[in-house]
């Protein structure tokens, strides 16, 4: 499945009949599926070690934590971190040892984090990344160390 460098131009959420916004259900599916599949190939140039993989899902699992916790206003708060893990995926991209990360994979989070503007968007960038971390072991990711 190929992917399309272009699956944020809509951002998170559409709306419904009703008129009610709702998180897009390609996001979930077509898109995740794609970016998941492609984390797991075989080609060097786009995988990612399911390590990094997983540590860099517990670091927005742990910001989703700190957000849930902190109170009236955390999300504009804590907003400045949503927007810092652009840095931390392209430090972890950047390195010349230790894990792999792919520039694929810190494209995928630079567009993204830029379009989190909301609390809304946050939680539907937390289930996109959930789901596509769910497609990656899907495709046989845990083999790659």
């Amino acid at each position: 499945m190929r992917v399309d460098p272009n699956f944020m131009r809509e951002g998170y959420h559409k709306t419904a009949p009703n008129g009610e916004q709702v998180v897009r259900a390609d996001l979930m599916t077509t898109h995740a599926q794609a970016y998941g599949e492609l984390f797991a190939s075989r080609d060097r140039r786009n995988q990612v070690s399911s390590s990094q993989l997983r540590a860099f899902y517990g670091d927005v699992k742990a910001l989703e934590q700190k957000i849930k916790q902190g109170g009236p206003d955390a999300f504009e708060k804590f907003y400045y971190l949503v927007k810092m893990l652009k840095s931390k995926a392209s430090y972890v991209q950047g390195k010349r040892s230790g894990g792999r990360v792919s520039e694929a994979f810190r494209d995928y989070i630079h567009t993204c984090v830029d379009a989190i503007e909301t609390e809304d968007d946050f939680k539907a960038f937390l289930k996109f990344f959930e789901s596509t971390v769910g497609f990656y072991y899907g495709a046989g990711g845990e083999r790659i160390a």
